[in-house]
C-alpha cells in the first residue's frame, strides 16, 4: 500500500511541468494578444484577464500536486539510501515552491501575495540537492549533471530578470527561467521511479530515519 502511494506521489511529480506549462498556455489561448515576450505570466490570472480563473485555478491544483510530490521524492531518496540531508531538504523545497504556487493562484497578480513570501526562489537551491543527495548512486549521473546544468541557467536567468525586470523582453526572460525552473522535478520525479522499479520486490520495505 505504501509502496502504491509512493509511487502515485512521485506520478504527481511528473505532472508538475505539464500543469504549470498546460495552465499557462491554457491561458494564453484564451488572453487575445498576450506577449510572451512582453508579458509575465502572472498577468494571464490578473483581475483584468479575460479568463483569470484558468491561470489561477491551474496553479492551486500545481501547488497541490508539488505537496504530493514532494513527499514522494522524500520516501524515494530515502529507499535509495540518498544522503539524508539534501535529501530532506530536496522534499522541503518542492513542497514550498507548492505553497508558492497556491499563493500564485488564491491570490491573483498585483496582490502582494501573490509571490508567496518568496518561497518560490527557494527552488533555486533544488536541482544541487537532488544532485547531491544521488551522489553515491551510478545510475543517476546522467540526471547529476542535468541537474548541475540547470542549476547553473536558473541562477543566470533569475539574476538577468532582476535586473532586466521592466525590459521588451521580461515575459521571454521570465519564460526562459521557467523551462530551467520548472521541468527538473518532473524529470527528478520520473527517474526516482525509474531506479525504484529496478529495486529488488524484496527491497520494498519501510525506510528507516538515518541515525
Amino acid at each position: 500500500m505504501k509502496a502504491r502511494l509512493e509511487a502515485l506521489a512521485l506520478r504527481a511529480g511528473m505532472a508538475i511541468p505539464i500543469l504549470y506549462f498546460g495552465s499557462v498556455l491554457a491561458a494564453a489561448l484564451f488572453y487575445p494578444g498576450f506577449s510572451f515576450v512582453r508579458q509575465y505570466a502572472s498577468e494571464l490570472g490578473a483581475d483584468g484577464a479575460p479568463h483569470p480563473r484558468i491561470l489561477n485555478g491551474g496553479l492551486m491544483l500545481l501547488g497541490v500536486a508539488s505537496v504530493i510530490a514532494a513527499a514522494g521524492l522524500w520516501r524515494g531518496l530515502r529507499r535509495l539510501g540518498a544522503r539524508p540531508l539534501p535529501a530532506r531538504w530536496t522534499g522541503w523545497i518542492v513542497a514550498l515552491f507548492g505553497v508558492a504556487m497556491g499563493f500564485a493562484g488564491y491570490y491573483p497578480h498585483p496582490d502582494w501575495r501573490h509571490s508567496g513570501f518568496g518561497t518560490s526562489f527557494l527552488v533555486l537551491g533544488g536541482p544541487i540537492l537532488l544532485a547531491t543527495a544521488l551522489r553515491e548512486r551510478r545510475e543517476a549521473r546522467a540526471l547529476r549533471l542535468y541537474l548541475l546544468g540547470t542549476n547553473v541557467c536558473m541562477i543566470v536567468l533569475a539574476a538577468a530578470l532582476l535586473l532586466t525586470g521592466h525590459s521588451p523582453y521580461a515575459g521571454l526572460l521570465q519564460l526562459l527561467y521557467s523551462l530551467a525552473a520548472i521541468p527538473w522535478m518532473g524529470i527528478g520525479a520520473f527517474a526516482l521511479s525509474h531506479y525504484l522499479s529496478r529495486m529488488p520486490a524484496a527491497s520494498w520495505v519501510e525506510p528507516r530515519e538515518p541515525a
